[in-house]
């Protein structure tokens, strides 16, 4: 026996029919394996390396074997097999844009999907993912979103391969929770070079029902330059 053939990785030909991001259903479908294989073939193949899970008993894996920057280049698609849809928000959308330089280590996705406590979430209720915190949002929230969506600039709407809302948007979500996450010091945010961000912050309040008024005043900003001379809010 060659050298070569006898130090083959012997998991590489079963790796290679999986794709670079799969499932516990898809190992048993295109394998052939019965739960109680895959589970085991699965554990096997963690401890040796060559996959990596998405989040603990998530059941979506990277196959490191055919591609070693499986999850770095793959996060979303994994991410969507167990929540199909998602915005980013948070300071990452800020920072896009320029609005900010702040950015955290993680980014944080709103969901549709409310938390499920149990022996697969974190404390939150969602899988525990190192690069992304998961925030419920409600069906108002979204409904806003999908409006916010067809009204913006489709520049720079996907980050990281995620599509996101608009500054504006998400900078008025941020103060909506900001007893619970961190929100910008007026210090903090750049806007001299967005001329529009007023206007688009103006938008998301009407469209989140927030009046605009204490949020301008805790960024310094005036929204009235820009000649609207009533508070849409109350419009």
């Amino acid at each position: 026996m060659s050298l070569t053939s006898s130090t083959k990785n012997p998991y590489r030909e079963q790796l290679e029919k999986l794709p670079e991001v799969f499932t516990l259903p898809e190992t048993r479908r295109i394998l052939g394996y019965s739960p109680t294989t895959a589970n085991q073939t699965l554990s096997r193949w963690m401890e040796k390396g060559l996959i990596d899970a998405l989040a603990p008993r998530s059941g979506v894996y990277f196959n490191l074997e055919k591609n070693k920057y499986a999850r770095e280049q793959n996060l979303r698609l994994a991410i969507t097999k167990k929540y199909p849809v998602s915005r980013i928000i948070g300071p990452h959308v800020l920072v896009n844009y320029g609005w900010t330089t702040q950015i955290q280590q993680y980014m944080t996705l709103a969901l549709n999907l409310p938390p499920i406590k149990g022996s697969t979430s974190s404390t939150n209720g969602y899988l525990s993912v190192p690069e992304v915190e998961f925030q419920y949002r409600s069906k108002k929230w979204w409904q806003a979103a999908i409006v916010d969506e067809a009204k913006r600039n489709k520049k720079n709407i996907y980050i990281q391969g995620f599509e996101s809302v608009s500054p504006g948007f998400a900078l008025v979500d941020m103060w909506m929770n900001k007893d619970l996450s961190w929100f910008p010091d007026a210090d903090d945010l750049h806007l001299e070079d967005a001329p529009d961000a007023a206007q688009d912050i103006l938008q998301a309040c009407k469209l989140l029902g927030v009046d605009p008024d204490p949020l301008f005043a805790a960024i310094e900003v005036d929204p009235y330059y820009l000649g609207l001379s009533d508070n849409p809010f109350c419009s």
